[in-house]
């Protein structure tokens, strides 16, 4: 790919951001006409924004940064998927989970899988319900404030989950096998890593064309508070509470209406169908340009 023939498109979350978006759009343009490139930086201005400048702009000849969190990464991802467009991140959210899988990978145009979510919703690091969701739900509920450190705030919501949660009841169907459980987490992975620490699945690979899927039994609280800090090592996989599974497509149904974590982004219903799709979005994986942009 010639630099000089494509367009690179920052679309910037000015709301998100370990560091100030200012900040970070000044390197854009430092290391932008540094590389001699033609650009452009697009700031969003409220959820869903990403997403439909990325549908207005040209369907190939771009590459288009997500410069932000995983919900910006989410929102650019909706918009590009099905052209011949290529994806970027520059880390700048909370967790930038995805982006640690990807900043892995050594080619510099990799293709990488893309999940399906209820046939509609694309998504790059995973699909959760259950404990991990609910404590998703109060980080933004309760604990999204400025006066509470970005770290501090998974874990507050870990410790506020754990009073109110209650298993789920569910079905599930991998391969034309059907199996009921009382789960406390399901999680269906594409990345390896979510809540900006927690390695909920380590042997996932986003190349794979398959999903890391983690069943968690029914458990109580004095024995989940161990399990998730054996989240952070990945070491939980060797519980034998702790079920991993791999497919490219698994549908779930619960005896009530639940939420869902899509990357960050929570819906609710009683079914989900996840499938993935192997190598179905190319990025732009310079990691020179990124830690210039993020680092300066």
């Amino acid at each position: 790919m010639s630099n000089k023939k494509e367009e690179f498109i920052f679309i910037v979350n000015p709301m998100a951001g370990k560091q100030d978006s200012d900040k970070v759009v000044e390197r854009i343009h430092k290391a932008c006409r540094k590389r001699g490139f033609t650009y452009r930086i697009i700031k969003t201005e409220h959820p869903k924004h990403a997403t439909k400048i990325v549908k207005s702009l040209p369907k190939k000849g771009l590459v288009i940064f997500a410069v932000g969190g995983d919900g910006t990464m989410n929102e650019v991802l909706q918009g590009i998927i099905k052209t011949d467009n290529l994806m970027g991140i520059v880390p700048n959210g909370t967790g930038n989970d995805f982006y640690a899988s990807l900043a892995k990978l050594k080619d510099k145009l990799p293709k990488v899988d893309v999940g399906v979510f209820n046939h509609k919703h694309y998504f790059l690091n995973y699909v959760g319900m259950g404990f991990t969701t609910e404590t998703t739900a109060a980080v933004f509920k309760k604990y999204r404030k400025k006066w509470i450190p970005k770290q501090m705030r998974f874990t507050l919501a870990i410790i506020n989950t754990l009073a109110t949660f209650k298993p789920l009841r569910i079905k599930f169907n991998i391969h034309g096998v059907t199996k009921e459980e009382h789960s406390t987490v399901i999680v269906a992975a594409n990345g390896q890593r979510f809540g900006g620490e927690y390695f909920i699945a380590p042997e996932a690979d986003i190349q794979d064309g398959q999903m890391d899927i983690c069943f968690v039994d029914a458990m109580n609280v004095r024995t989940l508070v161990p399990l998730i800090s054996s989240v952070k090592t990945g070491e939980h996989v060797k519980n034998p509470n702790v079920h991993m599974r791999k497919t490219d497509h698994i549908k779930i149904s619960c005896d009530k209406k639940v939420s869902f974590d899509v990357d960050g982004e929570l819906l609710d219903g009683q079914k989900i169908d996840v499938k993935i799709l192997k190598g179905a979005q190319q990025f732009y994986n310079d990691t020179s340009l990124i830690k210039e942009i993020i680092n300066g």
